[in-house]
């Protein structure tokens, strides 16, 4: 306040260094230097002439109308407090305003309790206060695998020794773990898209051995990676664990696992993949016990989702979550370019020819063309507002020609948000297709559902036409 009415107030009035014009460095370093010295003799002047270069316009905490409100606020406080005396000393914690006494309210120890909760949570585990014994535990080998830093350096035996210890600190002293191979599943060259160009070199698994690569470069390789699943399992098992080894999709083995398990105190599965809460969801009776556990990763928090709650909530639609998820993007399945999975289950909601026409999605014989039939109608009805087009093809176009009148000249038309073609269109339905029957544990040659096979390794079909008109 000093500096606002005695120092700057003689910069802004008029005639002063910034009213109506500029000013140079050099004029501001020498007003600055010379306002001690002139300072003192400015305010002699005005007391001996009566006048003042403040104005309630400049300084709107001075105005009349503002003091007069400040002053109103403060007898407010005043009376308040008067009538209600902060001081008091009661036998039992009451609200000031009301006087309503509670029984057993401690917030005012909240300092000391909260003392006492961090002591109880050093060196236990959340994850163990809330698993009972004879409740299922089933571990995500792939989130398992990441999930634990390795120290450096250490041998391959200390760091299958850190896992068993880990699993039995976080989980269960009796949980199951799942673990896959995808090098020759349609996962698999997903994984290695992923991965591409990042692999690292071949490593001897020998308990001995010290690693020298870092873990998340070892991880990329397969051949490394397999054969530190293989140790592991020999670490666990001798630990008294159970360890699934499934040659496909872990994740569908998971699921499966977890609705054998199904008991009175349910199953806790500790995945991060959604497929395995897509599964269950789709697949648990509705009286299940069962919960997928989301564990925290960096500044992502860990979350529990019950999956008869989530029945509960979505009704019917859980016979068509399982579309959804595949048809809007999944872990090898494709997704629309600016479509996103929350307007896919809004169509599949709201329109009921729609879920009537996607049904056949979950049928374990169906025909090749009612899958390529279904799936180009629910990808007409995620571009809303063009239903007087028979196929995709015709859709784009017009699409095209509409976006390209309205760009300017020098803009350019971005290709992946026009509807995909209907070549597009039916391979993809039959990835979703092949991949929801995969969920759903109905084995299918995947060759015959828009996959095939290239030197060992299974490669998706992305369109059966040639990328340009010959």
């Amino acid at each position: 306040m000093f500096i606002e009415q005695n120092i700057m107030h003689s910069m802004k009035v008029k005639g002063g260094l910034i009213s109506g014009h500029g000013f140079s460095d050099s004029v501001l370093t020498q007003w600055i230097l010379s306002g001690p010295g002139c300072l003192k003799l400015c305010d002699v002047l005005e007391k001996l002439c009566g006048i003042s270069n403040t104005s309630s316009e400049q300084h709107v905490e001075l105005r009349d109308s503002r003091r007069s409100r400040d002053d109103l606020d403060i007898k407010k406080f005043l009376d308040w407090f008067s009538a209600h005396p902060p001081f008091q000393t009661p036998q039992v914690l009451q609200s000031m305003f009301t006087g309503v006494a509670g029984e057993n309210i401690n917030c005012d120890q909240a300092t000391a309790i909260g003392k006492k909760a961090v002591n109880h949570i050093i060196g236990g585990n959340f994850m163990i206060e809330n698993i009972s014994a004879d409740c299922k535990v089933v571990v995500d080998g792939g989130y398992l695998w990441h999930a634990l830093v390795w120290s450096r350096p250490a041998a391959f035996d200390q760091i299958c020794e850190a896992y068993v210890t880990f699993v039995q600190k976080q989980f269960s002293l009796t949980a199951t773990v799942v673990s896959d191979d995808d090098k020759c599943t349609t996962k698999g060259k997903e994984r290695r898209r992923w991965f591409a160009g990042r692999f690292s070199t071949d490593i001897s698994i020998a308990a001995n051995n010290v690693v020298t690569s870092m873990q998340v470069d070892f991880l990329r390789n397969d051949h490394s990676k397999n054969g530190l699943i293989k140790l592991l399992v020999t670490y666990f098992q001798a630990s008294g664990y159970h360890v699934v080894q499934c040659s496909g999709d872990a994740d569908t083995t998971i699921a499966a696992i977890a609705l054998q398990y199904e008991t009175s105190c349910g199953v806790k599965v500790i995945a991060t993949d959604t497929d395995n809460l897509a599964m269950l969801t789709a697949r648990a009776d509705e009286d299940t016990h069962s919960e997928v556990f989301h564990p925290s990763s960096g500044k992502t928090t860990g979350k529990i989702f019950s999956i008869s709650a989530i029945q509960w909530d979505i009704g019917e639609m859980k016979n068509h979550i399982l579309f959804c998820h595949a048809m809007s993007g999944s872990d090898i399945t494709s997704a629309f370019f600016g479509k996103g999975k929350k307007q896919a289950w809004n169509i599949i909601k709201s329109d009921v020819s729609i879920r009537s026409t996607v049904e056949v999605f979950m049928h374990p014989n169906a025909d090749k063309m009612d899958i390529i039939s279904a799936g180009e109608k629910f990808a007409m009805s995620l571009y809303q507002g063009y239903d007087n087009y028979a196929t995709l093809d015709e859709l784009r176009i017009h699409i095209y020609t509409h976006k390209i009148a309205k760009l300017p000249v020098s803009a350019s038309l971005q290709l992946a948000s026009l509807p995909p073609t209907d070549a597009a269109c039916e391979q993809h339905s039959l990835w979703v297709y092949l991949r929801i029957q995969e969920w759903l544990s109905h084995s299918l040659d995947p060759v015959v559902w828009g996959w095939e096979s290239v030197s060992g390794t299974l490669v998706p079909i992305t369109i059966s036409l040639p990328p340009a008109p010959e």
